[in-house]
């Protein structure tokens, strides 16, 4: 995976008094899973929901799997076990997150989410944003999330993730403050580190009315494989070889 740049920065933002976002990157098998949750409305143990969510999704996630979808899903599934686990443990009964996350192998790409914590590809200059919002269509309440009692659906999206593209998972406290046009210059410039930072800055000084949270994943060019290292070896030495056969050669050649 060390082709592949992961990132993330998060804010409490101007209005809030404690941050209830969470992020987690783990790196395991040749697998890349990275994740975004936001505990849902200022609900009371938000932030423990946020938290319980990250952290079983990556415990959860099966990295030999190779259906990287239905391996998020049900990874999603123990999540929102986990935070169903949080509000019994802590009698905070409706404490619930959003979850946005990605499982990268090679160059596919599996994002499933739940809520409105979103996810894009930035490719060419061109933003798309991947995922849809899971809100009442006139309250902008959320209507998918973990912490369900009912269990969870989450939408799950394949992709293909090329050499220079670069993914955003980020919660609403980034969508809220900078539309896709005002985000394509800053997810663009520097390394996954610096467009994560700078992205969550943004939002914050653009009015910081949520905690805010970036995660940036930047796909790098893609590793030489061994095997081309050992053929471009073998060719060089064979060619150093046959040169100084030829030098000694021609010393030995007598000169008329």
């Amino acid at each position: 995976m060390s082709e592949y740049q992961a990132a993330g920065s998060t804010d409490v933002g101007k209005v809030r008094d404690h941050n209830e976002d969470r992020y987690i990157i783990d790196r395991r098998e040749g697998v890349l899973v990275v994740a975004v949750a936001d505990g849902v409305g200022g609900t009371a143990g938000g932030e423990l929901a946020s938290e319980a969510a990250v952290q079983e999704l990556a415990n959860a996630f099966k990295h030999g799997r190779r259906d990287l979808g239905k391996g998020l899903a049900e990874a999603l599934g123990k999540a929102n076990d986990a935070v169903l686990g949080v509000q019994r443990q802590h009698a905070l009964a409706g404490a619930a997150t959003t979850v946005v996350a990605a499982a990268i192998r090679g160059q596919r790409l599996a994002i499933a989410n739940l809520g409105d914590s979103r996810a894009y590809v930035l490719r060419g200059g061109t933003l798309r944003q991947v995922t849809k919002d899971h809100t009442g269509s006139q309250t902008r309440s959320i209507t998918r999330f973990a912490g369900d009692p009912r269990g969870v659906r989450p939408d799950v999206f394949i992709e293909e993730l090329r050499p220079g593209d670069r993914l955003l998972l980020c919660s609403d406290g980034v969508t809220i403050h900078l539309s896709s046009a005002e985000l394509v210059p800053i997810l663009a410039r520097g390394g996954a580190k610096d467009a994560a930072m700078a992205i969550v800055h943004a939002a914050v000084d653009q009015g910081g009315r949520d905690n805010a949270t970036a995660v940036v994943v930047v796909a790098g060019p893609r590793a030489l494989r061994w095997e081309l290292i050992v053929l471009w070896t073998t060719v060089v030495l064979a060619l150093g070889a046959i040169a100084t056969t030829l030098f000694l050669v021609s010393q030995q050649t007598p000169v008329r």
